[in-house]
């Protein structure tokens, strides 16, 4: 069965891994200030930086999973502007991941939908569909980095992270998120293949040390300067998986925020191998998971 975990902003928390040398010094700001630099492994516990993230992995693990989220984007000005999505997640009986992502609101991106498919090599295929277009668009290597529908997330983030191929290590001494004990790992890609496939040099997430799930996420740059740190609130326990019901994104390079806040989560409803398929994206939905009526908040400065 491929090691493998959902990438982060879908409240797996867990995205993409770096490019950069392990030996390479960062610069740039981190969770605590000051410049950051990947260090050699640390001593945590009996467990290795590996076994913390094979931790994570089995916390993330659902046979099925479907989300409604509302999300909040705010420029350099201060202006709003709303979006409501829809993802849907199913785990194969060997392992493999495929999500679909809807979005229902504001009119002039409903309709919109992208769907992500592992692959048994670790990598996966996607798939975009814009109702204005009319067409499926399959996503090239060459273009995980662009940002999503104006969010501060990437084609990249809603892939599939195989963790396999990313090595992992402890960057510091154990330290505390919101009164939560966390470990701190650096994760880089494993070769050059994994490299060319990766808009970022290092992640640097921090795990919940009791629940397994991660709480930060710092991402830099190939040239180890700071775009954007991801951040989990309202962690809470949904059977035997954490989940968190808050997400706080701040791109640093972009000047801009994204927040998502679940509204609805189900890890009961199973949903079947068929609907993870291209033809899906231009129904908008999935049979008896109807769109939610748009908000009628307007976008605000």
């Amino acid at each position: 069965m491929p090691a493998n975990f959902m990438r982060p902003w879908v409240f797996s928390l867990v995205v993409a891994a770096g490019l950069l040398n392990p030996s390479s010094p960062l610069e740039g700001e981190a969770g605590r200030g000051g410049p950051l630099s990947v260090l050699p492994g640390l001593a945590s516990d009996t467990l290795s930086a590996r076994d913390v993230m094979r931790r994570v992995e089995l916390n993330q693990r659902a046979p099925s999973e479907i989300i409604e989220i509302d999300m909040t984007l705010t420029d350099r000005t201060g202006f709003e502007r709303r979006r409501q999505v829809r993802e849907f997640r199913r785990r194969e009986p060997d392992g493999l991941e495929s999500t679909l992502v809807f979005f229902d609101a504001p009119p002039d991106i409903r309709g919109s939908a992208l769907l992500s498919k592992q692959r048994p090599d670790g990598w996966d295929d996607q798939w975009l569909y814009l109702p204005a277009v009319g067409k499926i668009r399959r996503i090239a290597d060459s273009g995980r980095t662009d940002y999503f529908l104006g969010t501060d997330l990437t084609f990249e983030d809603f892939s599939v992270e195989d963790i396999d191929l990313y090595v992992y290590r402890f960057a510091a001494p154990d330290t505390e998120i919101d009164e939560r004990p966390a470990r701190v790992i650096d994760a880089v890609a494993r070769d050059e293949s994994a490299r060319r496939r990766s808009g970022y040099g290092l992640r640097r997430v921090y795990v919940d040390a009791d629940r397994d799930v991660i709480l930060m996420t710092e991402y830099f740059d190939r040239s180890g300067k700071l775009i954007k740190i991801l951040k989990a609130a309202e962690v809470e326990r949904h059977g035997s998986n954490w989940r968190a019901n808050r997400i706080h994104v701040r791109n640093f390079q972009r000047r801009h925020r994204t927040d998502l806040t679940v509204a609805r989560r189900d890890l009961v409803t199973p949903l079947a191998a068929d609907l993870f398929t291209p033809r899906t994206l231009r129904r908008g939905s999935i049979a008896g998971t109807p769109a939610r009526p748009p908000e009628t908040t307007p976008e605000t400065r």
